[in-house]
Formats: structure tokens, C-alpha cells, sequence
């Protein structure tokens, strides 16, 4: 279920740079378009870095931290999307948006839900 949510979160970055998310982001909505663009994509290497490392860590406490604040953080952004979504340089639209941004956010909280009840054993994410 994490796999699903954090690829759901990726896709609708994908989604972000065409719909021009960082015009909706404060520090970035004032700069000029290629910079805010390049700023923007910059900004999601440690966004992504930092998860993918703590995944594959030797730790199955930080494994399983990572997946509650990943989780927790998509509901979150789909939270922040909704209250957006009368601002003028919002851009996003279904279907992609309620598929990447809303499916990310219920998979996640249905999966928080799974991992709170134990019923799903923390695997070991590990890359050789």
C-alpha cells in the first residue's frame, strides 16, 4: 500500500511541474517562471532522496517512521489541494489530480490505518 501511495505522490509531481504548482507556493510564486521551475524541481531530489534512503535502511523503526511521515504528509497535500482549489493559479484537474493527489491520500490513510491495527508486518526494504 506504501509503494501505491508514493508512487500516487510522485506521478502527481510529474502532474505539478505541467500545472505550474510552485505559482501556488509562497517564496517560489515570486520569482520568474524559470527560476521558480528549476528552484521547484531542485527542491523534490531531497524530497525524494531522503524517504528512498530511510526505506532502505538497516532499521525497521526508521523504515516505518518514514512510511507514518510519507503517509501522513499526502494527506496532508491533499488537505492543502482542496482549501486551494478556488485560487486563481490553481491548475490542476480531475481525473489526474483525484487519481495522483486524492488516491495517494487514501491509500496512505487507509494504510496508516492497516499499520496501526498491526495487521501488516513492516517488511525490509533493501537494495544491494
Amino acid at each position: 500500500m506504501f509503494a501505491l501511495s508514493f508512487s500516487l505522490l510522485i506521478c502527481h509531481e510529474l502532474d505539478a511541474m505541467i500545472r505550474r504548482e510552485w505559482e501556488l507556493l509562497p517564496g517560489l510564486s515570486g520569482l520568474s517562471e524559470d527560476v521558480a521551475a528549476d528552484v521547484f524541481t531542485l527542491l523534490h531530489i531531497p524530497l525524494f532522496a531522503v524517504p528512498l534512503w530511510l526505506l532502505t535502511s538497516g532499521s525497521a523503526a526508521a523504515r516505518r517512521r518514514t512510511i507514518v511521515v510519507v503517509e501522513a504528509l499526502a494527506v496532508a497535500h491533499a488537505l492543502a489541494h482542496a482549501l486551494l482549489r478556488g485560487a486563481e493559479a490553481y491548475r490542476f484537474e480531475p481525473p489526474v489530480e483525484t487519481v495522483t493527489v486524492f488516491g495517494a491520500a487514501l491509500v496512505g490513510a487507509l494504510h496508516l490505518v492497516v499499520m496501526r491495527r498491526g495487521s501488516e508486518p513492516t517488511r525490509s526494504v533493501v537494495v544491494s
